[in-house]
């Protein structure tokens, strides 16, 4: 997960916009205490909010 979020963060804030950064950093840090399918979850629910910006 944190190789995707990486990968996701590198884009840059003009395509991702500014915010992406703090909800994918939330996203890591919530998902270390969860489930594997939880962590899975939140980690792609913050990736596409990232690439879906408009």
């Amino acid at each position: 997960m944190r190789a995707g979020i990486t990968y996701v963060a590198a884009f840059g804030p003009e395509r991702v916009g500014e915010g992406c950064y703090a909800r994918l950093d939330g996203a890591l840090a919530l998902s270390d205490g969860s489930t594997p399918e939880s962590a899975v979850k939140l980690t792609r629910e913050a990736i596409q909010a990232c690439l879906s910006k408009d």
